[in-house]
């Protein structure tokens, strides 16, 4: 058996602080890939909603879970 990942939370409440943690550096991750994609300010504005966020906030907490497989 193999784990892979960095964070097993134990309780629900963990598992919500950590996840409302990641906000900030979900801002940042989108930011820097439109940044890379070279999107101007008004493609930004016009792309980058809530639901993008969010979406990389899930991205981010998924990816640092233990699994084991």
């Amino acid at each position: 058996m193999d784990t892979e990942g960095v964070y097993a939370p134990e309780t629900v409440e963990q598992a919500r602080a950590r996840y409302d943690s990641l906000g900030s550096t979900a801002q940042i991750v989108v930011k820097e890939t439109a940044k890379a994609m070279e999107l101007s300010n008004a493609e930004y504005d016009e792309r980058v909603t809530g639901d993008v966020i969010e979406t990389a906030r899930d991205a981010l907490f998924a990816s640092l879970l233990e699994v084991t497989h």
